[in-house]
């Protein structure tokens, strides 16, 4: 019988890397503190290694899609995953570090385990007398497919092109005031992935065929900045993230009205509509700086947490975590850019 070479390869590098026994926030920091390289080098050549091998693996060959090459995506995999790790409050089971596909999910939007669903045909007790998983099964399904179970298929198709229709309304309330037409076009591909599940529910339902797009290198045709080039990729990237930053500002100054002269600059009219990103026309001082902070802050909290049983925050939840990228610094000046970057690690976690 003829052996994997991936897979052998996978088992044999992971041997040298301690199981996580410890799931607390502060047990997966300390683990880090000793095993990041380790587990880094580890995840990266796994992930690049995967995507070569095995092309049909459709969760994770989406990050393809922005332009990156499989050493590339390997290693963006790796650090994001790490970076879950070490900030998410909660973990209830951890894999085997060589199950790549089961983490690899968490990282897509399952907010830890106690949202995903986990089915074990075994229990076995541990130490403290408490059952653990054994041999456990992790289901193909995300929260967001779960919240769409729960409820009357037309209720829920009418709930969801009521949000679609939301958003779109958003979108154009915030492209007339910036005076940035593609706006809306860049914030659809950048938020091609976390909108995937969603575009998947409304197929075939008579909403605006561009929600419905699954494939990023088909909405990148459309965004304001085209082609494959580094340079091109970069001004489509940071071009992306202002607009998800300005759909973020313009949601949450509802509910937090400090940030209402944030808004008034960054969803005001911009200085150059040509650039990338294009920054607010207005000056950006201490202010605005801070609130700019603060709406970071309040997207990741956002994007890590679904607050209420609303069939729709899953949705919200995740697009809101499309702007969670240093990209997003680009839109303040120098100085202050660099400052965001140098805290980002706070501003996210």
């Amino acid at each position: 019988m003829s052996t994997d070479p991936t897979k052998e390869w996978i088992q044999k590098e992971a041997k040298g890397l301690p199981p996580l026994e410890d799931l607390s926030l502060k047990g997966r920091q300390d683990f880090l503190e000793r095993h990041e390289a380790q587990l880094g080098m580890f995840w990266s050549r796994a992930f690049e290694l995967t995507l070569f091998s095995r092309p049909e693996w459709f969760d994770v060959s989406h990050v393809l899609a922005s332009g990156r090459d499989e050493q590339a995506a390997g290693e963006w995999i790796a650090e994001r995953l790490i970076e879950r790790l070490r900030t998410r409050p909660e973990l209830q089971w951890a894999p085997p570090w060589t199950s790549l596909e089961p983490w690899y999910r968490w990282l897509r939007g399952w907010r830890g385990t106690s949202r995903g669903r986990l089915q074990s045909r075994n229990t076995v007790r541990g130490d403290d007398g408490a059952e653990q998983p054994q041999d456990a099964e992790w289901s193909d399904h995300s929260s967001e497919s779960h919240q769409i179970d729960r409820i009357d298929l037309q209720d829920m198709v009418a709930t969801l092109m009521k949000l679609v229709q939301e958003w779109a309304d958003i979108l154009a309330r915030i492209s007339r005031s910036t005076g940035l037409p593609s706006l809306e076009l860049d914030w659809l591909w950048a938020t091609c992935v976390e909108r995937r599940t969603l575009a998947q529910a409304l197929q075939g339902q008579p909403v605006d065929e561009r929600f419905l797009e699954q494939k990023k290198k088909a909405l990148a045709h459309s965004a304001s900045v085209h082609g494959d080039e580094n340079n091109e990729r970069t001004a489509r990237t940071r071009r992306g993230v202002a607009a998800c930053f300005r759909f973020n500002l313009e949601v949450l100054v509802a509910e937090h009205p400090p940030l209402r002269r944030t808004h008034q600059v960054f969803l005001g009219p911009v200085e150059d509509p040509d650039a990338s990103p294009a920054q607010p026309a207005a000056k950006v001082g201490a202010e605005e700086v801070e609130g700019f902070r603060q709406t970071l802050r309040l997207s990741a909290q956002r994007s890590n947490h679904v607050r209420s049983e609303d069939p729709t925050e899953p949705f919200w939840s995740q697009v809101f975590g499309a702007v969670l990228i240093k990209a997003v610094a680009r839109l303040l000046p120098g100085r202050e850019r660099m400052a965001v970057e140098r805290d980002w690690e706070e501003l996210t976690r």
